[in-house]
């Protein structure tokens, strides 16, 4: 594993261990306590096994390979993951990054990102399909009247996180946990001679967490009253969010969640372009291939020549000092415009193709250039209607 981090096998495990924890990946064995209420660590990674969510793999590895790569360690591997919105704001709970700068950012529901995206794509008002975050087992309250659309369009933003619960005759069920708050000073209340509360912990292993609270004198403490203190004093959290990116020059800029995913969404559909223009590049070369074996075909029909030398010859015969002349519809992604380039049909391709095939397979070659360029005119509609094409993979994921 350390190939993959600069820093050794165990700052890759515990960025394991989270994937895992938030859906990223899939665990078997022993991954600790996923609500991390309790102290469960995880296993030593010898006893654990993991693989990729299927929902990762079909969002961000379709068109891996059409991305920048670099040698960022000891492999080359590529810069970003092509997702049509950030992966890191998949899910639910919160996502930060420490370094000069801190950054802590919500999650949010997939489906809500992507309808999100959508709205920024068509240029709609950003006021229109605000969307809320996403924590396990809370409910999150503005702080301030714009909090929910200056996260997305600033970047900055303060919310209550008040996790759920019920409230009975004669106790209290807390049913979430914020992330910015543990359960200590809860738990001290419940020790000691001096005990007000007894808090059972029905579950602090799985998803969901879930805190049994009963008050010690039963008679003399209202319920409601208790409730109350509990959920201002000891699990509710008043929350700060900003987000904060650097940029290849290093220069720190705050960017609204909007503003990652119109990026996010801009790489995928620019390593969707770069598939499609792979495709073109990958039928063109059987364009030349194809023009090549027609000209060998014709050699063989009309002067029966059946050595690779005949052929050859034959060819620079008819040829009479002209060269053979092939066009070629080229995409330039940076520029999204359109060239054509001409390849010439040199004496090496010709000894190339009858080497890599039989004469006779040549001659029963089926493949013809009209069938190539069907195939050159679908590839080209597709490339000039990428946006749109994108577009509608997107909406298709709702």
């Amino acid at each position: 594993m350390s190939l993959w981090h600069g820093h050794g096998d165990q700052s890759l495990y515990g960025t394991l261990v989270n994937m895992v924890d938030q859906g990223y990946a899939i665990g078997q064995g022993n991954w600790g306590a996923v609500s991390r209420f309790g102290t469960d660590n995880a296993a030593s990674y010898r006893y654990t096994e993991t693989k990729l969510s299927p929902w990762v793999d079909k969002l961000a590895f379709k068109y891996y390979k059409y991305v920048p790569w670099e040698e960022i360690e000891q492999d080359e591997e590529p810069l970003y993951l092509p997702s049509p919105v950030p992966l890191g704001l998949i899910g639910d709970g919160i996502i930060q990054g420490i370094a000069f700068h801190r950054t802590v950012l919500p999650k949010y529901d997939f489906k809500d990102l992507i309808k999100r995206c959508i709205s920024l794509i068509e240029g709609k008002p950003v006021e229109e399909n605000i969307i809320m975050p996403l924590i396990r087992g809370c409910t999150t309250q503005q702080i301030n009247k714009h909090d929910y659309l200056d996260l997305l369009t600033k970047g900055f933003g303060e919310l209550f996180i008040i996790p759920n619960g019920n409230i009975l005759k004669t106790k209290i069920e807390v049913l979430g946990r914020s992330p910015f708050k543990s359960f200590n000073s809860l738990l001290k209340a419940s020790e000691g001679k001096d005990k007000k509360l007894n808090v059972h912990i029905d579950d602090m292993c799985g998803k969901d967490i879930k805190l049994v609270i009963t008050p010690k004198n039963k008679k003399k403490t209202s319920i409601d009253n208790l409730a109350k203190d509990i959920w201002i004093n000891y699990i509710t959290s008043k929350s700060k969010f900003i987000c904060y990116t650097c940029d290849e020059n290093g220069q720190i800029n705050q960017l609204g969640i909007d503003d990652l995913i119109k990026l996010s969404y801009n790489n995928w559909s620019l390593a969707a372009l770069n598939k499609k223009i792979d495709d073109l590049n990958k039928i063109n070369k059987k364009k030349f291939e194809v023009n090549v074996i027609e000209i060998i075909r014709y050699i063989f029909e009309k002067y029966k020549a059946h050595k690779v030398d005949d052929i050859i010859k034959q060819f620079h015969q008819i040829s009479n000092g002209k060269t053979h002349m092939i066009n070629f519809d080229m995409f330039d992604a940076n520029n999204k415009s359109w060239s054509v380039i001409q390849a010439s049909v040199e004496e090496d391709d010709i000894r190339e193709i009858c080497q890599k095939k039989s004469i006779q397979s040549l001659i029963e070659h089926k493949t013809t250039i009209n069938e190539i360029n069907i195939q050159l005119n679908e590839i080209k509609k597709n490339i000039n209607n990428n946006d749109q094409l994108c577009l509608n993979e997107v909406k298709g994921m709702i």
